[in-house]
């Protein structure tokens, strides 16, 4: 179980990273909530589909996005490489093993 959380903030000349013990998550996921809001508002509330760039994600990349993604927000843009593996003596994406050619 993880028990240290981090945030880290960054800009043009700023870096910071605040560390705060999981027994905090709900104070630390409300605070993220309100700088949400206040930040994008309704942005990420629009009906446009967003962008999907290089291979579809596999199993383990649609679980984990599914329980990042909070209520209310949308992918706009993703990039996805899937790994390389060795398929008959040929080299393939994961994506391409997977489907029989």
């Amino acid at each position: 179980m993880l028990l240290h959380g981090l945030l880290r903030f960054v800009g043009a000349d700023f870096d910071g990273t605040l560390f705060y013990h999981r027994r905090s998550a709900p104070a630390v996921d409300a605070f993220l909530r309100r700088l949400h809001t206040g930040l994008l508002g309704n942005y990420c509330q629009g009906g446009e589909p967003g962008i999907a760039l290089g291979d579809p994600l596999d199993l383990k990349f649609r679980c984990a996005l599914a329980h990042e993604i909070d209520h209310g927000e949308a992918v706009r843009a993703g990039l996805f490489r899937a790994g390389l593996i060795f398929v008959a003596g040929r080299l393939r994406t994961n994506h391409q093993a997977n489907v029989r050619l």
